[in-house]
């Protein structure tokens, strides 16, 4: 029997049975995870309704506008949580915004006639009052929206 073939064989059995002993690694790679505009506002949303500390998601919706100033989403949330804060004159800043870059925003103008009346702001009130009624497509709603404004007139003209 020749040699050269049995030492190429021992050779790589030997290197075989090195490669499978060796350690096995794993190269830790870092995910990079893009989060969508929406995603990062819901994450803020949540962060402030789950939590005792709601900073942290106030900022988050504020690095969107940063982004994006007229983020109609990011507006309402900041908003909203204002109405819940007690803050109102940032709430009616927020949704006069909105209503600024969509007239026809039915959350902002319906924001804004609540936000009026409870700051006793009939003029802007009644100015809210009419804005939501072009945008209302509700018959019982309009209705309502249009016996709001003849008390409003009727109260105007006593004054």
């Amino acid at each position: 029997m020749k040699k050269g073939p049995v030492i190429a064989i021992l050779v790589s059995i030997g290197l075989l049975v090195s490669l499978l002993m060796m350690p096995i690694t794993h190269k830790v790679t870092e995910e990079v995870v893009i989060e969508s505009v929406d995603q990062k506002i819901e994450r803020a949303i949540n962060l402030v309704t789950s939590s005792p500390n709601p900073m942290p998601g106030i900022m988050l919706l504020r690095e969107v506008l940063d982004e994006d100033p007229k983020n109609i989403k990011a507006l309402s949330a900041l908003g909203l949580f204002s109405i819940q804060s007690n803050q109102i004159d940032k709430a009616i800043a927020r949704f006069e915004q909105i209503v600024d870059i969509d007239s026809q925003n039915y959350l902002a103008l319906e924001k804004l006639v609540d936000l009026y009346k409870l700051t006793n702001d009939t003029l802007r009130w009644n100015q809210s009052l009419h804005n939501l009624y072009q945008v209302e497509t509700d018959e019982e709603r309009r209705k309502r929206i249009e016996d709001t404004l003849k008390e409003l007139e009727k109260e105007f003209v006593k004054s």
